[in-house]
């Protein structure tokens, strides 16, 4: 959402309070109080406590405070003795050029001077009892003076900004706090982003995360999102997706040819099966017989895991990732629990540590071991340190016995 800081161009008001009693001037002070709310109109006080820092300040220094500076040009502004002369310093001013009021905020289009005036000089000035005003298009303008002074009030032109919200994610992982919720910023236009998020943590089964963009390189013109997503270890973690074959080898260009004389054709034993029985049952591989115990053990983490019977060519895959390339039963239930079909699920902690139980136990929570775990996520446990302590069980390694698979 673009965000407005003004559509219109904002007065900055400053008011500065000070007196003079003498020929040579004496100053009380500049009481300055800041508005934060940004507004058309802001006014800010210098007090005097913010003005004892002017102690001799004279020919070419100046005092900045809320985007209006005082310079001294030729003269004296000193509140070194303000304990002597009570609330009072004292300006001495010889030329009408004598000090400089400038902003970097934008111009001046006002300034008026409120008090009996004794003497206020400078081009853009009239008198205007009981006091003197400024008027113009300026982001600085000089006077000379001697005159005892209630307020002075600058208003000044600033041109609107905008802002645009950056929003951060990250996918299989988490932030260094261990949360996933999306974290924005606003930040200004044309500028790049200065709080992007470090120190991801990724998700079991991932790693190597980088950005789809450098936030901290790019220029902001728009609502824009960044996302920083750690890649799958060895092992898929996305059950549905599995990894594609590799291409077949390729046909020879010339075939074997065939020999000229046939093999004899082999004799057909006689039926030896008596009448009316039944055909003998087919043998069936260890191999296949492997493959079949697997595929349960997969197929059973479907139905716990995620809630709904397997898909062929997912479950193909998690086979031949066990059978093939000897993963483990630990790997395969992290991708599982990694995917984004299962995160999307979004379990509470109690729903959550209930499915670990049937997942890597096959059996309900058991009270205290329930409570323990729960305990553990509550005070900072990330889920992913949760599953490693089932996947380090006596009851898994059980379990994964059972299908012929290691833990």
């Amino acid at each position: 959402m673009r965000r407005k800081l003004g559509k219109y161009l904002c007065s900055l008001l400053v008011t500065m309070s000070f007196v003079i009693s003498s020929a040579v001037g004496v100053i009380p002070g500049l009481v300055m109080t800041v508005h934060a709310a940004r507004t058309e109109e802001i006014t800010v006080t210098w007090d005097i406590n913010t003005l004892r820092s002017l102690a001799n300040l004279h020919d070419g220094r100046s005092f900045t405070k809320d985007g209006v500076t005082l310079t001294v040009l030729a003269g004296l502004i000193d509140y070194s003795h303000y304990d002597d002369f009570g609330d009072s310093g004292w300006m001495g001013s010889s030329t009408d050029d004598s000090f400089r009021f400038s902003t970097s905020t934008g111009n001046f289009k006002r300034i008026e001077i409120t008090g009996v005036s004794y003497r206020l000089n400078g081009t853009g000035w009239t008198q205007a009892a009981p006091g003197s005003v400024w008027t113009g298009d300026a982001s600085e303008t000089t006077f000379g003076m001697y005159f005892e002074c209630t307020n002075i009030v600058f208003t000044i032109e600033v041109p609107a900004i905008d802002t645009y919200e950056v929003t951060y994610s990250v996918v299989n992982g988490t932030w260094e706090d261990g949360t996933t919720d999306p974290i924005t910023e606003d930040v200004e236009e044309g500028s790049s982003p200065s709080n992007v998020p470090t120190g991801m943590i990724a998700a079991s089964g991932y790693t190597g995360g980088s950005w789809d963009t450098d936030p901290a390189s790019a220029t902001i013109t728009e609502d824009t999102t960044f996302t920083y997503t750690f890649e799958a270890e060895s092992v898929n973690p996305d059950p549905d997706t599995p990894t594609p074959d590799p291409d077949p080898a390729p046909e020879p260009d010339t075939p074997t040819p065939e020999p000229v004389t046939p093999a004899p054709e082999p004799e057909v034993p006689a039926d030896t099966t008596p009448s009316g029985s039944s055909s003998p049952a087919p043998v069936i591989s260890a191999e296949q017989s492997r493959a079949m115990t697997v595929s349960n053990f997969v197929e059973r983490l479907y139905l716990t895991a995620l809630n709904r019977p397997y898909d062929v060519t997912g479950r193909d895959y998690w086979v031949d990732q066990i059978i093939n390339k000897d993963a483990s039963g630990s790997s395969i239930a992290r991708g599982f629990f990694n995917s984004q079909e299962f995160i999307a699920r979004g379990l509470d902690n109690e729903e959550f540590v209930t499915i670990l139980y049937r997942v890597f136990f096959d059996r309900e929570p058991d009270t205290q071991g329930f409570e323990n775990w729960i305990n553990a996520l509550e005070n900072g446990a990330t889920r992913s340190e949760v599953i490693n302590g089932f996947t380090g069980s006596t009851e898994w390694t059980s379990m994964c016995a059972r299908f012929g698979i290691n833990a």
